[in-house]
């Protein structure tokens, strides 16, 4: 049966008022993080909200008192009567309580810049028809609040505050003023309160002595109203909901009267709106209930099989708040309420609930004159060209400009507008003018200005279904319209009417002409100059390795975006695998391996950007030959200011475009694998011209291990770090131009942009004593040197240096003192022609012992861990000898040392720490661990002290493991990864097996 057997208007149907439509949000869901994504998240849900003047109260009121300004209430009452928007309003307080200080731009249309807060503000959420007498909210952690002063606790406070109060909870009985004042004070709280009259009723079944639980409520909120009263820092906002619980409601308005009336403001957020209800009650005088819930329960059924068959419906539209919305609605689907209530009544001049009611009156006029009889008023139903309709849409409200669009694109006398003619042919599949329909739709949404105009490809289709159409044929009658329409466009993902002649229309049939190959020359030298400037040399998809020079040169690779991709999508923050393209331009340089690796960065596109990629270049090379046609000046005269301008910004676009695309950065790390990966985001100070290193470099530097890209400006390093990562193995001198190439062979190593911070790190070692630097005959030894990067340039440590016989141990003749006799001498700092045997006030320690069999692996920890892991060693391991020489690595091994679940069998240690003069420390033991415990202690504060300052050490542990009956090679690598994986410093580790002893 149809509609109008289901509903009966009243005979006065014209020129009556229409209400806002009642939203389903959820205040509780959106606590819970339930809610669906037009109310979950912030900038959809703000990005919707229509600022009425109810609302900006209530949030100038909140967000005044928490910044202490004058005459804000601390204590903000909604009231509801006749309509609804408490939870939109209260939901809008919590959006900008948690996220305004991140989304200010939309937060301005709430509130002015001076009251945005400038962190997220604590926001306590009750809702008492979602609690029951014996519990409110059961958390994931375990708590579970029974009370509204157990749910405040936790809230505020968290499980620490709710076990504090926990004893108020288990007896029902509520806090008094001194513990909600602790609970309350310092931190900015909001507290969101609705539904209260629902959560009373329930708690009237709870006995709590001589009274209930909700007899105890009451004065519990007394305190807490006049509590936020005198808070500064907290704000309620409340609503009672008289309609449903009228009874709950009176006695709650009338206990809290005594102190609401002197510490309350109350605000009516909806003004004069009304609700679905009772626009159908104004229309009609009688609705038959059977026919409205069959009705209903066939479109819920088609909706269940439409999500089924993946149509591009909400998912809303099978959840019950959706079918209680259609059930207040009817004989209205929903959705015709919610486009004249959230986007139409917005125009000034539609008079809003005058204007709505008149264009649903003339509506249902025009229904119950037709043969044909629909289940339900779908928004498709509103005929916006019909006689009497037509001009309520267009002159009434201002909107004359679109008077021409509607007769040329959707119906006209003459029966040829362009939807009149595409329905001669779908009428005859579909039973109705399907063409017309998704017009009158989409005409509907595009009458409000701005960033609501418009409706997404879900609206329309709310505003066709019906039981029985299938969305295959809308969605294609659709794309026909679009195809043809002079006025209606697609605009991203919105489809909108405007008042001229599409030039997006004209653009991308021009832009259909062109292909990617037409471009790409183009985009290709565009992406070379966006990624020319910067630390690196940009290297645009060389051809095969030997053309990608082996250099001490930094390069950024960039990949064609038509090679292999990545998605952004997929890969999200893990390590992707390394393309084997990249794997060969790295390791490789022709037929030889490349000796200069840490030289390389590798920029790889994505794949959900390529497509966009093209598509602006395509868009740009089509806005120029529009432009350079003369006919179609004439064509658009009044659009070419606008077609010009898109020509001048459609190369930033594409830049831009670059940007996004280019998300995929590889680079040099040390590992086994030879290259790690990083995803990179653009920010907006990217987008200049040229510009596009700044992201990469800031990926590199902004790494949570520590910057991977060092620039001149950078401090010095540590000479044991150096030691420690950049000077060959065991080695005890280098030239500063091996120890400068170092930074371009060794991943584990940063990208050196300039020398500067290697020069100062020799600098600061030759100062400190910890280095002699070497050039020629000139030796620099605890005084400035002004270091060169060269091969006759060298630095050793001072051992080598006494070794040699050169620097602070030999001793220039004395010069006479200016008076002749007695007077002070000192050595000259640079000495020419040193001589003599070197003198020293320690000897070394010695060397660690190595087993006569075995292999022997050195490196990082988690390098001998890998080259333990891939070594083929056969049998059983009955032998393991770990040692250092390393301040760094020593320290951890004194540590495991004394492990009490595995304890070596034997050790041997030497410690020679210079602290400040003339202190000096000097242990030597070899013998049991369990001894060693007795020295440990005094040791290990000089060994962390060094460190810390960096003093003279000369330092060596070896620890020596025994296995009976021996240790697998995956038991070694996983005892050591637990052990030192990850630690900084070198050791070496020597492994016997069974085998090799026999």
């Amino acid at each position: 049966m149809g509609v109008r057997g289901g509903a009966f208007p009243h005979a006065y149907i014209l020129n009556k008022e229409l209400t806002d439509s009642d939203f389903a949000a959820d205040l509780m869901r959106l606590y819970r993080h339930q809610a669906p994504a037009v109310y979950q998240d912030p900038e959809i849900f703000l990005g919707q909200t229509y600022p009425t003047e109810g609302l900006r109260d209530t949030l100038q009121q909140v967000f005044g008192r928490l910044k202490n300004q004058p005459g804000s209430a601390g204590v903000i009452r909604l009231e509801t009567a006749f309509g609804g928007g408490k939870t939109h309003v209260m939901s809008t307080v919590y959006h900008l309580a948690h996220e305004a200080h991140r989304l200010r731009e939309l937060s301005r249309q709430c509130l002015p810049d001076s009251l945005i807060p400038a962190a997220p503000i604590r926001t306590v959420v009750l809702v008492g028809d979602k609690y029951s007498a014996n519990n409110c909210v059961t958390y994931d952690d375990g708590v579970s609040t029974r009370t509204l002063w157990g749910e405040i606790a936790y809230q505020v406070g968290g499980k620490a505050a709710w076990e504090t109060w926990k004893s108020f909870e288990d007896d029902r009985i509520p806090p008094g003023d001194d513990e909600l004042h602790k609970l309350l004070a310092g931190q900015p709280v909001i507290l969101l309160m609705d539904e209260l009259p629902a959560y009373l009723r329930t708690a009237k079944a709870v006995t709590i002595g001589h009274t209930t639980l909700a007899g105890v409520t009451i004065p519990f909120m007394q305190r807490l109203l006049t509590l936020a009263a005198s808070l500064p820092n907290v704000v309620i906002v409340y609503s009672l909901a008289r309609e449903a619980y009228a009874e709950e409601a009176e006695e709650l308005l009338r206990e809290l009267e005594a102190v609401s009336a002197r510490v309350e403001t109350v605000i009516r957020p909806t003004g004069d709106a009304e609700i679905a209800a009772i626009v159908t009650r104004r229309l009609f005088r009688e609705i038959d209930d059977v026919v409205r819930t069959r009705t209903i329960d066939a479109f819920q059924d088609y909706y269940h099989d439409a999500l089924a068959r993946e149509w591009p419906l909400p998912s809303e539209v099978v959840t019950p708040g959706y079918r209680a919305s259609m059930e207040a609605a009817y004989p209205f689907h929903p959705a015709l309420l919610d486009i004249l209530d959230r986007k139409v009544a917005t125009i000034p001049d539609f008079n809003k609930t005058r204007g709505a009611l008149r264009v649903l009156a003339q509506t249902v006029q025009n229904l119950w004159l037709r043969a044909d009889d629909p289940e339900l008023i779908l928004p498709a139903m509103v005929d916006v060209t019909e006689a009497r309709l037509q001009p309520q849409l267009t002159s009434r409200i201002k909107r004359e400009a679109f008077t021409h669009a509607l007769r040329a694109d959707v119906a006209n006398d003459h029966h040829d507008a362009h939807a009149q003619r595409l329905d001669a042919q779908w009428s005859a599949r579909v039973g109705s003018p399907l063409v017309s329909q998704s017009a009158h739709v989409i005409y509907l949404h595009s009458l409000v200005q701005g960033k609501a105009s418009g409706a997404t490809l879900s609206d329309v289709m709310v505003g066709v279904a019906r039981p029985g159409l299938d969305l295959d044929l809308a969605q294609a009658a659709l794309d026909d319209f679009v195809n043809v329409a002079w006025y209606m466009i697609p605009d991203g993902r919105q489809f909108r009417f405007q008042t001229e002649p599409s030039l997006n229309k004209v653009i991308a049939d021009e832009v259909a002409m062109i292909h990617n190959t037409d471009v790409r020359d183009e985009l290709i030298t565009k992406i070379q100059q966006v990624f020319q400037q910067g630390a690196f040399q940009c290297v645009y998809y060389p051809s095969e390795s030997s053309v990608l020079d082996d250099k001490a040169t930094l390069r950024l690779v960039v990949m064609s975006p038509d090679s292999p991709l990545l998605d952004i999508r997929s890969t999200g923050l893990a390590t992707p695998p390394i393309p084997e393209r990249l794997q060969d331009l790295f390791k490789n340089h022709g037929t030889e391996l490349r000796k200069f690796r840490n030289t390389l960065a590798f920029l790889v596109a994505d794949e959900g950007g390529r497509e966009e990629l093209y598509r602006q270049a395509r868009r740009q090379k089509a806005l120029g030959k529009i432009l350079g046609d003369p006919l179609r000046k004439a064509a658009l005269e009044n659009q070419w200011d606008r077609l010009t301008q898109d020509a001048k910004s459609s190369g930033q676009e594409v830049t831009r475009a670059i940007f996004r695309t280019y998300r995929h950065l590889f680079y040099p790390d040390g590992s086994a694998a030879g290259l790690t990966y990083r995803a990179v985001e653009p920010q907006q100070d990217d987008f200049p011209k040229g510009t596009g290193q700044h992201m990469v470099e800031r990926a590199l530097r902004e790494r949570p291990e520590g910057p991977k890209l060092l620039r001149a400006d950078d401090p010095a390093k540590a000479a044991e770090w150096l030691q420690e990562r950049a000077w060959d193995h065991q080695s005890d001198e280098m030239t500063t131009e091996a120890l400068y190439q170092a930074f371009f062979r060794r991943g584990s190593l940063p990208f050196l942009a300039a020398a500067d911070p290697l020069k100062e790190s020799i600098r600061q070692a030759v100062l400190k004593r910890e280095w002699v630097y070497q050039q020629g005959e000139q030796v620099r030894f605890g005084d400035l040197c002004e270091p060169v990067i060269s091969k006759d340039a060298r630095v050793m440590t001072p051992e080598r240096a006494k070794n040699l016989a050169i620097g602070p141990w030999t001793i220039s003749e004395p010069s006479a003192s200016p008076q002749g006799v007695g007077g002070d001498h000192s050595p000259e700092p640079v000495i020419k022609h040193p001589r003599g045997p070197v003198v020293t006030p320690w000897d070394p320690p010695p060397s660690p012992t190595v087993p006569p069999t075995g292999d022997t692996l050195v490196g990082t920890p988690d390098d001998v861990i890998q080259q333990l892991r891939d070594r083929s060693i056969s049998g059983t391991i009955v032998e393991a000898q770990l040692a250092s020489v390393k301040l760094v690595a020593v320290n951890q091994l004194v540590e495991l040392a004394v492990h009490p679940q595995a304890p070596p069998k034997h050790l041997q240690t030497s410690f020679w720490i210079e602290a400040e003069a003339p202190e000096t420390i000097r242990l030597d033991y070899t013998g049991s661990p369990k001894r060693f415990q007795r020295f440990k202690g005094t040791i290990t504060p000089f060994l962390v002290e060094a460190l810390r300052q960096g003093w003279k050490a000369n330092v060596m542990v070896t620890l020596t493991y025994a296995y009976d009956p021996g240790r697998s090679v995956a038991e070694m690598v996983e005892w050591l990864r637990a052990v030192l994986g990850g630690k900084p410093g070198e050791i070496s580790l020597t492994v016997v097996t069974k085998e090799e002893i026999l």
